[in-house]
């Protein structure tokens, strides 16, 4: 459930910042959250075949279409704007 909030709040955060939105005060602080969720989805990554779970149940999660669909735009999102992510 934890990987859903940090994919979409990585999109909100990542919109926030293409359309300009992030009050200058903020902006330092709000590209340190985008790298670090980028981050965690990163480290969530279903490592034996790839994509991500949305509950993380069970010895070896399956991923679910839904959760990697939306992990994978928001990275894409990520890696468009700028900011590093792992290819792998």
């Amino acid at each position: 459930v934890r990987g859903w909030g940090h994919a979409c709040g990585l999109e909100f955060l990542l919109e926030m910042h293409a359309a300009k939105a992030v009050p200058e005060a903020q902006r330092e602080a709000v590209a340190k959250e985008i790298r670090s969720l980028v981050t965690r989805l990163e480290e969530a990554e279903i490592q034996n075949t790839g994509g991500w779970n949305y509950s993380r149940r069970g010895a070896q999660p399956e991923a679910s279409t839904f959760m990697t669909a939306t992990t994978l735009q928001a990275l894409f999102r990520a890696r468009e704007l700028g900011f590093e992510v792992d290819s792998a």
